[in-house]
């Protein structure tokens, strides 16, 4: 048989002992970085100074307001009906502009959407709207 092709020159990590102190400086970062997370959970958040005590309600919406709107009517005359809406995204391309306002609560009570093309609604879509 021949020479070995790795030097035997006995230096690098070999054997159990190496193998145990890596489990431990490993277990030994996971610790301590677990402990540092755990005492900044624990931290009460600072007091916030100058914070808005009168915060501006969400413009209601309800199924009487959405029978008032129409597919056509501009955003001035949709927001003459529903109150100031919320600009959610817009887009243009080379022939429309396309943009969608919303109204209400978007993530638990009741709320509306407006998509207007060219600055004319063209659909209209609500959830969980009241009747008045």
């Amino acid at each position: 048989m021949g020479q070995s092709p790795q030097p035997s020159d006995r230096q690098g990590p070999r054997g159990l002992g190496y193998v145990a102190l890596t489990i431990v400086a490993i277990g030994g970062i996971v610790y301590g970085l677990n402990s540092l997370l755990e005492r900044e959970s624990k931290t009460p958040p600072p007091k916030i100074q100058d914070a808005i005590t009168n915060p501006v309600a969400p413009p209601t919406v309800s199924k009487t307001k959405l029978d008032q709107l129409r597919i056509g009517m501009g955003l001035d005359e949709v927001e003459s009906v529903l109150g100031k809406g919320k600009l959610a995204t817009e887009s243009k391309t080379s022939s429309h502009t396309y943009t969608i306002y919303s109204w209400g609560d978007n993530l638990n009570g009741p709320n509306l959407s407006v998509t207007f093309i060219d600055g004319k609604a063209s659909d209209i879509t609500a959830d969980n709207l009241s009747a008045d």
